[in-house]
């Protein structure tokens, strides 16, 4: 069975799409930008089609400027870091009495 359906479309649309996606060709992505007026196709260097895994940065830059129709010139040095300490009822004091030993 073969389905044939229109992609034209009028409302802005922004296609990401990575150039050596495994999954689906470039081709399509090229379909669907040239079908919805306003698109904007977006080929991104890579072969996963989880365009974020190897984009992630370049990603939230294009949607930001999709969007808001600015590029953010922020350069993001932050780093989330996380630290977890856990102490069994008195499990440090009794590893310190037992030692490294035993």
């Amino acid at each position: 069975m073969c389905a044939v359906f229109s992609l034209r479309s009028t409302v802005p649309t922004l296609v990401l799409h990575t150039i050596g996606d495994l999954l689906y060709p470039i081709a399509q992505g090229r379909f669907v930008a040239e079908g919805s007026q306003g698109s904007r196709m977006v080929e991104l260097a890579g072969t996963d089609h989880l365009y974020w895994s190897e984009n992630g940065d370049r990603v939230g830059d294009e949607i930001n400027e999709f969007l808001s129709g600015a590029r953010s010139s922020e350069s993001n040095d932050r780093v989330l870091a996380t630290v977890l300490f856990t102490d069994i009822v008195d499990s440090t004091a009794t590893a310190a009495a037992i030692g490294d030993r035993r």
